[in-house]
């Protein structure tokens, strides 16, 4: 659990909306009502979480040490944005707008995608190898 007193609240809104407590945190209005009493009474992080969040800060930093090292190798200078926790996302040029995803396209604009796909295809594959060297060769020694 990640906050104290956070297995009461799932308890009570799962039984409020007929779902499982897992399901509390990902089903509206239930989400939105346990947000509102996480945020609302102000509950606190466990004990647990967080020894656990700093560990993952030790890691974070760990990870991007490596991720700018391989910047430093890539012609592409890829950009790191972080979500949570440990997860980041690496992007090897622009990110393409939600909203663009879906949109029809013309074959000028799909050909100038071909073409940029092709480029971080590439730059996957430099990445690729980089971690095959970092993690197979060095370790390997």
């Amino acid at each position: 659990m990640e906050y104290v007193g956070e297995k009461l609240l799932k308890k009570i809104i799962s039984k409020k909306y007929s779902i499982t407590d897992r399901q509390v945190e990902y089903r509206e209005p239930a989400e939105k009502e346990y947000w509102h009493g996480i945020k609302g009474n102000n509950y606190k992080r466990t004990n647990e979480w967080q020894e656990w969040d700093k560990k993952n800060e030790i890691l974070y930093d760990e990870l991007m040490e490596f991720l700018e090292e391989y910047r430093g190798l890539s012609e592409k200078q890829p950009n790191f944005h972080r979500r949570h926790g440990l997860a980041v996302d690496v992007v090897f040029g622009e990110d393409v707008p939600t909203d663009q995803r879906k949109k029809r396209l013309t074959a000028d604009e799909k050909e100038i995608l071909e073409r940029k796909l092709g480029s971080f295809q590439e730059e996957v594959k430099l990445f690729t190898e980089f971690l095959k060297k970092k993690y197979f060769e060095e370790n390997s020694a």
